[in-house]
């Protein structure tokens, strides 16, 4: 959410910036201010000008009338006057600058987008929302860590430890997370490569970092758009594929997108239709890696009860899949997991 601010406050500096740049240059390097009103050069339609032009046209009907009614010979005056309001110039309907599918800076303040603007608006205070709900979790999670430090020690912790270390409990789910872990290193490497920006800082707590593999693309060549991205910008933390598909097109072209969720893309079909089966593909793939999460949890509840270890939900805690202090939530005792400890090796 902090990001994401930041980020909104130097966009609309440099728009600002930009906007006040902008220029219309006529005649010999004569210039107005760009903007959304109309501008109507000078010179055009000079009163002096416009009677010698009504003048001569007045001159040259008349002398052809007498030409042909002498029958002298066409002169001058019987060439065809051009007129503009005649010529079919102008007559195109002007439709200005029409809304996008995304929000647009340029559109909001040069152009006074009332849709730009409701959107801008509606991204600020989702991620005033982030803030506050990031700094509430924060405040919750260091409590929640020195209880779990506090219980984790003991005969209960032990036994929890050594069926884990055994490889008695635990051990596929534990074989899903490292997988996550990795899969998030080499996005995090990927987009250092690439020049994105607090690449160490990039975290997810719904989105599973494995939809995404980072091994067919050239990460320098390849994400270009990213570079001096914040990194939690460029992949959005969530499950929903629409969001997650929308919010990668904005910074990776679709051929890339295309490689990094494994999907073939066809370039003769129709581009609408492709970026729909490109959705569905990130969707599919998050659904899968879902199904395979709970299958190995209930396997894992299988094997510890056998050991009479009841093992709590790994999504009970609502703060996604790297958040393990609740894995082990609901054994006797209500005993917390150290997520070093379950990710050792």
């Amino acid at each position: 959410g902090l990001s994401e601010q930041r980020a909104d406050k130097d966009a609309e500096m440099d728009m600002d910036a930009y906007i006040s740049t902008m220029r219309c240059t006529y005649a010999n390097g004569k210039n107005v201010k760009a903007g959304p009103e109309e501008i109507e050069l000078p010179g055009g339609n000079l009163p002096e000008l416009m009677r010698l032009k009504n003048e001569y046209m007045t001159l040259a009907a008349d002398l052809k009338e007498r030409k042909a009614a002498l029958g002298l010979k066409p002169g001058i005056e019987s060439e065809e006057i051009l007129d503009k309001s005649q010529m079919g110039l102008y007559d195109d309907e002007f439709v200005g600058i029409t809304n996008g599918n995304y929000e647009s800076l340029y559109r909001a303040k040069a152009l006074n987008s009332e849709t730009d603007r409701a959107k801008i608006d509606e991204m600020k205070e989702a991620a005033s929302k982030r803030v506050k709900g990031g700094a509430i979790a924060a405040g919750v999670g260091a409590v929640g860590g020195m209880v779990g430090n506090s219980l984790i020690n003991g005969k209960l912790g032990e036994k929890i430890k050594e069926a884990i270390n055994n490889k008695k409990a635990g051990t596929e789910t534990q074989k899903l997370l490292k997988a996550e872990a990795r899969a998030l290193d080499d996005i995090r490497d990927c987009l250092k490569k690439a020049g994105a920006t607090d690449t160490d800082k990039l975290t997810f707590t719904e989105f599973y970092p494995s939809v995404i593999s980072v091994k067919n693309i050239n990460c320098k060549n390849d994400l270009k758009k990213t570079s001096g991205k914040n990194a939690n910008l460029l992949i959005e933390d969530s499950t929903d594929a629409h969001k997650v598909f929308n919010t990668m097109l904005t910074y990776i072209d679709i051929e890339n997108i295309a490689k990094m969720v494994d999907y073939k893309l066809d370039t003769t079909a129709n581009l609408q239709n492709e970026m729909a089966n490109l959705e569905n593909k990130i969707k599919t793939s998050i659904e899968s890696v879902q199904q395979k999460f709970e299958e190995a949890e209930k396997e894992d509840k299988e094997s510890a009860e056998k050991l009479g270890i009841s093992l709590g939900n790994i999504k009970s805690s609502g703060k996604g899949i790297f958040d393990i202090s609740s894995i082990f939530n609901g054994a006797q005792e209500k005993s917390s997991f150290d997520i070093s400890s379950f990710l050792k090796g």
